[in-house]
Order: structure tokens, then C-alpha cells, then sequence
């Protein structure tokens, strides 16, 4: 990212939500395009909760929580999480009407829900406040029970990289009671100064619930020539792709994708169709070759303006791909049919 750039849109990017009895501060990011970029949330989990009820609360597969925290991808959608645990949530972050922002996850509001509540069981990452102001919630037009309402998440992009030109997935952080920037910053393996930088701090100190964008180091296949699609995977997570059947690994030593492939997809073509690919591996073992002609989605995978499957259109492709397939099919069977019919005399 280019520093002199950055500090240009420090001046409208902080933005100040206020309550009667805090002010919440959270940094948007100014946007001109329509594009998407991958983003995280981290839920600080207000009570105990299933991976199912996680998954369902913010609209995704449960695959992708999975891979986000680096969990075992057999993990059952049963398996309870304590509260107070921090969940890294995959999101894709869109520019809508000038800002990044996420619009993409409903909420069905309770008999006893209030605005207050819901904001907690979403871990404080949207305030009460913004729920009535993008709902329309007011003293005359209360919550009904029933009522599906939008929750707007923060996210940030800029670029998918940090200040040093190093590829980055951005996380937005709810500042929890305790925390300081110097702290925060040794977990996430960041400085004070990047973070204030980022955020439009003009001092190092926050509140609790003001929502920081924080940089991820990220692993990105931008250099290993794949067929159709980009990844980007934060570093200490994986991706699937090749309908399931590889894992792309990033870290938590270094920026390299690590791929491997899945046992109940050995034996199978569900990862062999399209143009086979082979990554590279860092670690020196055993290359695996597939294809990602047909991935599952992930909210990783970069891809171009919406209504676009990116710079090279899967579906617009595999129609080529299966006549080519033919082709060869039909080759092969004329020249198997012909040493066996001619080999004999030629050499006999």
C-alpha cells in the first residue's frame, strides 16, 4: 500500500457512532469500484454456541468457519464453542454507494429481542445504533417479532495488502475492556504505529467498542499461474478448493501455500476436471495435480466486478473443456484400434 496514498484518506476515513454513553469509533474505507475482496470478523462468542448456530447467524457455510479458525474439517456442525472464544468470521467485503461494507446477513428479530440484544449476540461487531438507522427502527416504528432485519458488518480491503506492499486479509477487531494497542498488536503481529496508521489514530489509545481494522498476513496464489481463480488465505488458516478435495494451507510460519489433498477424494475425479494443475510445494513433498475449473466456493477466492466470474469465467469455459475432452477421447479409441488390428502384421 502506498503510504503517502493512505494518509491522503485518513481525514474521511474514521467515523465517530454515537450513544449516550460511549463513542464508538470504526474506520471505513472510501471505494469507487465494484468490486469484492476477502475480509474477517472476530466474533468474541457472547455465550456458548454450536458451529451450526455460528454458521446460520452469519449466512455461511460451516466449511468456511472451519477453515477461517484452522479446525479440523470434520469437526460436527454440534460441537459447542464456548463463549468468550474469538472466531475468525469470513466475509466478502463489497463497495456499496462509495464504502466497504458487508450487506449480506439477516437477522429474525425474537419476541424479546431489542436492539441492544441482538448488537450483543452479534459480539458488538454492529451497534444498536446502526441496526435502527439502517432498519428504520424508532420510537414510532419499534421491532416486531418476526421482523427480518439487515445486519450491517464492518469490513475493509485496502488492496489485500499492508503498508509494507505484503498481502494481507483485513480483520475488523471489537475492541474489548483491557485491551491497548500494544497488546493488540503482539497478537496479531502488528506495531502500534501500523495500527494507528490504518485506523486514523492521531494518539495510541482506544475504547472498548470501537471496531479496529487490523492486518492479517496472507498467503496468495497470484504467482503460481493457476487456471481461473485467485486465492488468498490469512495466515494460520487453510482453503478448500477442487470441489473439496485439496487444502491450501498458509503458514503459521511462513507466506507460502502448502496444498494437500483429502483421503475420501482419492480415487475420484471430483478434483480432475478442467485443465489439471499442479502447485508447487514449498515443503518438497509430493506435488498433488488437480484442477480448479470447478472450486467450491470460498470466501477467499478473489474475483473481478460483480456479475463476473473474474478474469477467466468458469462456466463459459467448460463447454470448450468437454468438447476438447472428446476430442481426445475419440484419438485415442482410433489409435488403440489401429496396432490392434495393424501392429500385428507390421511386426510379425
Amino acid at each position: 500500500m502506498n503510504k503517502t496514498n493512505f494518509n491522503l484518506l485518513l481525514p474521511i476515513i474514521l467515523l465517530f457512532n454515537s450513544s449516550p454513553t460511549a463513542h464508538s469509533k470504526s474506520v471505513i474505507e472510501p471505494c469507487n469500484s465494484s468490486d469484492s475482496c476477502p475480509s474477517l470478523l472476530s466474533y468474541n462468542l457472547p455465550f456458548d454456541s454450536k458451529l451450526s448456530e455460528i454458521a446460520y447467524k452469519f449466512n455461511l457455510n460451516i466449511t468456511h468457519i472451519l477453515s477461517s479458525n484452522s479446525l479440523d474439517p470434520s469437526t460436527p456442525p454440534s460441537q459447542i464453542i464456548p463463549s468468550k472464544t474469538l472466531i475468525k468470521i469470513p466475509i466478502s467485503c463489497p463497495c456499496i454507494d462509495g464504502i466497504r461494507r458487508s450487506l449480506s446477513t439477516f437477522y429474525t428479530v425474537g419476541p424479546s429481542d431489542t436492539v441492544d440484544s441482538i448488537s450483543e449476540g452479534y459480539g458488538r461487531l454492529v451497534s444498536g445504533e446502526q441496526i435502527e438507522s439502517v432498519n428504520g427502527v424508532s420510537e414510532e416504528r419499534p421491532l416486531m417479532s418476526g421482523e427480518r432485519i439487515l445486519i450491517e458488518l464492518p469490513c475493509t480491503c485496502f488492496g489485500n495488502e499492508n503498508d509494507e506492499g505484503v498481502s494481507a486479509v483485513y480483520l475488523s477487531y471489537v475492541v474489548q475492556i483491557g485491551d491497548s494497542l500494544s497488546g493488540i498488536g503482539g497478537v496479531y503481529s502488528t506495531t502500534v504505529g501500523e495500527l494507528q496508521e490504518i485506523n486514523g489514530l492521531e494518539q495510541a489509545h482506544v475504547d472498548p467498542g470501537d471496531v479496529l481494522a487490523i492486518p492479517i498476513p496472507a498467503c496468495s496464489s497470484t504467482n503460481l499461474n493457476w487456471y481461473n481463480e485467485s486465492l488468498i488465505v490469512p495466515n494460520g488458516s487453510y482453503a478448500l478448493t477442487a470441489s473439496n478435495c485439496i487444502k491450501c494451507t498458509c503458514g503459521p510460519f511462513d507466506l507460502n501455500l502448502a496444498n494437500s489433498s483429502h483421503p475420501q477424494c482419492s480415487g475420484n475425479n471430483s478434483g480432475a476436471v478442467g485443465s489439471p494443475l499442479s502447485l508447487p510445494s514449498p515443503t518438497g513433498d509430493e506435488v498433488v495435480p488437480f484442477s480448479i475449473l470447478s472450486p467450491s466456493p470460498s470466501p477467499f477466492a478473489s474475483y473481478g466486478p460483480e456479475g463476473t466470474d473474474g478474469p477467466n469465467p468458469t462456466r463459459r469455459q467448460s463447454g470448450n473443456t468437454h468438447r476438447h475432452q472428446g476430442w481426445l477421447t475419440i484419438q485415442t479409441s482410433f489409435l488403440a484400434f489401429f496396432l490392434l488390428v495393424f501392429a500385428p502384421s507390421v511386426f510379425f
